[in-house]
């Protein structure tokens, strides 16, 4: 360093911009790479008066033509800010030819936000095998856009079908990688699968690490009285589950109705009630349990109803109820509730064991 760089240092390591920046100028044009590097660096950072990125952009460009290699890296910075990619790269490629392998860094980071820019334009233009792609290759070097972003494809089923479970794995892999947001869409993909404890868990560390959007879920105690619920059960105060069950009840939800049903149907807490049961059964497939077709057709055979049973489980199958496919082969392959009809029988089955239900695919085999 020369004699006047060694007196702007001196003030730069007292924060004395304002005389390093005097020191700097009354060196004109003597083209001293320091002095230029650290008035650019004082406009850049707006140290003195509001930043100036234009002057810093000279005074960068002025240190760079008189032989700083670090001015490479922080004029590459501001032309990233400005959106001026192509220049950026230009500066970091030179810093990272004289040996800045800290340009060398900025490099890789440029690469890997340029692939999240195609990959955000081809998520928004519906191109999801391109993004798949693009997203893929991100993945490798652990980038938390690619793993949040391709964890709600799996979610919203853009690649073909909802897959909550690779969802998940893409959230929690973000979570471990230091994202806070992989909190929140974890729990809200946990929320989704119905899995109370797990959403929980998860909003949980994501409000101690200060995400409110956690924070303000957590904060809605009605969606997580099912969790307290499953503690409730877990500890064996079915009352008190009970209790809470009725509450979610009357705000309509179907899963809580169902679980009254059960509570009733299977005399959990005292006598069995099949008529309260019933009623449970009937008003949570109204709010959209569709599950619940189930429950209700084995209650009604235990009331031998089978016309009636065989009539709730043929409504299951047709929404979909592979539990409701299987009881509804048994009784038209028996007559039960009505006539014989094996080849319904067949076809009911061969459905159920196709979407995976045990029992139906043990018999078929």
């Amino acid at each position: 360093m020369s004699v006047s760089d060694n007196l702007i240092a001196k003030a730069m390591d007292v924060d004395d911009y304002s005389e390093a920046v005097r020191l700097s100028l009354l060196q004109g044009d003597e083209n001293s790479a320091y002095g230029f590097f650290v008035l650019g660096w004082i406009f850049d950072e707006g140290k003195i008066e509001p930043a100036q990125k234009q002057k810093a952009r000279h005074y960068y460009e002025r240190a760079i033509d008189a032989g700083s290699v670090k001015a490479n890296r922080y004029l590459g910075s501001l032309l990233l800010e400005s959106g001026e990619f192509d220049a950026a790269r230009k500066a970091f490629v030179r810093g990272e030819d004289q040996g800045d392998n800290a340009c060398s860094d900025m490099l890789t980071q440029l690469d890997q936000f340029e692939r999240e820019k195609l990959a955000n334009i081809a998520i928004e233009t519906g191109e999801y095998k391109e993004a798949l792609e693009q997203l893929q290759a991100l993945i490798e070097q652990d980038s938390e856009y690619a793993l949040l972003a391709l964890g709600v494809l799996h979610q919203t089923g853009r690649l073909g079908r909802v897959d909550l479970h690779q969802a998940k794995a893409c959230y929690q892999r973000a979570a471990e990688l230091g994202s806070v947001e992989a909190h929140y869409r974890l729990g809200c993909a946990a929320l989704e699968g119905l899995e109370y404890v797990a959403a929980h868990s998860a909003f949980t560390k994501g409000a101690d690490l200060g995400d409110d959007q956690c924070k303000n879920i957590l904060s809605k105690r009605d969606l997580f009285e099912e969790f307290e619920i499953e503690k409730a059960i877990d500890s064996g105060d079915l009352r008190s589950a009970l209790e809470r069950l009725e509450k979610l009840a009357d705000l309509g939800s179907a899963n809580a109705l169902a679980e009254i049903g059960w509570v009733y149907h299977s005399g959990q807490i005292g006598k069995t009630d099949l008529l309260l049961a019933k009623e449970y059964y009937e008003r949570a497939i109204e709010a959209g349990n569709m599950g619940v077709y189930r429950n209700l057709g084995l209650l009604l055979l235990e009331e031998e109803e089978e016309i009636h049973a065989r009539d709730v489980f043929l409504r299951g199958a047709k929404e979909g109820q592979p539990s409701c496919m299987y009881q509804l082969s048994r009784m038209l392959r028996n007559g039960d509730g009505g006539a014989i009809d094996t080849r319904q029988a067949d076809i009911w089955l061969n459905t159920a064991a196709a979407q995976g239900h045990l029992v139906s695919q043990l018999l078929i085999n």
